[in-house]
């Protein structure tokens, strides 16, 4: 496994593949756009417009007296909150999952949660209850470098395909943009793990990070997690947040991001 992760990494391969990566993402996009999924997710642009909404991440200071405490508010989840819905009962209004290995592993999960808004890769999720499903479109460029990645700017046409992120919170954060949310609260996005790498590419280990959850990808150190990346990411959003008059407020308790300005959750939700 280790291997095959430090392979999928390397920017030597990856540029020699490069050419052949971007033949197949234009391939799978005119496939999307064919599809018909794109007037789905169409609907839903602007469809919130003025409200707030939670991205609820799955970091290790989430609580379950958190999440009840969600009940009656919009609320989106992602990647494995299964264990957290089972011991709380929280029903989450949207949920997303892009990473192509996490939907297949976790299919039965996700096609038995009980969400009407699926949002999945559009190259994996054929095998979920189709409506539910909104399939979407990752619109990649395929960068070389993934730990130097710097996110420029964000996809205001997410029915047409996301822009490039390295953490499915930011395709939450998107998706809310674009669903028309003015005030997206960020929760349990700690932002830390026990393997990182930095935009050099070099291995940050952190001994005292929490795993998000027992068994999720990151449990036996094998999956890095691009911190510099992602922050790049966040800081794309914080810039559009910004120019448009959004407020994105990070509640999350401790963590390490510290793009957005802090929130207190008990007075945001009381």
């Amino acid at each position: 496994m280790d291997l095959i992760l430090r392979l999928r990494s390397s920017r030597i391969i990856r540029l020699a593949l490069r050419p052949m990566l971007r033949l197949r993402v234009k391939a799978f996009r005119r496939r999307y756009l064919a599809s018909g999924a794109a007037k789905k997710l169409l609907a839903l642009k602007g469809a919130f417009e003025g409200q707030r909404c939670f991205v609820v991440g799955n970091g290790p200071s989430l609580t379950e007296s958190d999440v009840r405490r969600l009940a009656g508010s919009y609320t989106f989840a992602m990647n494995r909150i299964f264990p957290m819905i089972a011991r709380t009962g929280f029903a989450p209004s949207f949920y997303m999952a892009v990473d192509e290995d996490f939907i297949r592993s976790e299919r039965e999960n996700i096609r038995r949660l009980d969400c009407k808004f699926k949002f999945l890769n559009s190259s994996s999720c054929p095998r979920i209850i189709p409506e539910h499903v909104y399939p979407v479109f990752i619109n990649s460029d395929v960068p070389v470098d993934k730990a130097g990645y710097v996110k420029r700017e964000i996809s205001t046409r997410v029915d047409e395909g996301f822009s490039l992120s390295y953490s499915v919170s930011c395709y939450c954060i998107e998706l809310a943009i674009y669903m028309g949310f003015t005030e997206i609260f960020l929760l349990g996005i700690d932002h830390n793990f026990p393997k990182m790498a930095d935009r050099d590419g070099n291995t940050v280990r952190d001994p005292a990070a929490q795993e998000h959850f027992a068994g999720g990808s990151y449990a036996d150190g094998n999956v890095v997690f691009y911190r510099d990346a992602v922050t790049s990411c966040y800081e794309a959003y914080a810039r559009y947040a910004a120019d448009h008059g959004i407020r994105i407020i990070n509640l999350t308790r401790g963590g390490r991001l510290e793009v957005f300005p802090r929130g207190d959750f008990d007075r945001t939700v009381p």
